[in-house]
């Protein structure tokens, strides 16, 4: 079986992970499955996600992968003063 593997180390946050990155994730033409291998230390959350599309194959299209990327790094980055400060993320 292939998959596409994403791995995400990030601030450790709660529901970081699995939930609020597994919901961006999803999309109705992607599966994804955590893989067994998670954990995080000293503030660090540290997980991995298999990516395969509707056919249990993995995502060969460069595109769609740069737009889950970017859209995973928003929902990490730290949060902009300006934001932080009405309570917002990035997302």
């Amino acid at each position: 079986m292939q998959r596409t593997i994403v791995e995400i180390q990030a601030r450790d946050e709660i529901g970081l992970l699995p939930h609020r990155l597994a919901k961006i994730i999803y999309d109705p033409g992607l599966r994804h499955h955590l893989c067994p291998h998670r954990h995080g230390s000293r503030g660090i959350a540290i997980d991995s996600f298999y990516i395969e599309n509707a056919n249990h194959e993995p995502i060969q299209d460069t595109a769609r992968l740069n737009a889950l990327r970017e859209r995973l790094l928003a929902a990490i980055a730290p949060a902009t003063p300006e934001k932080a400060e009405s309570g917002e993320r990035k997302a």
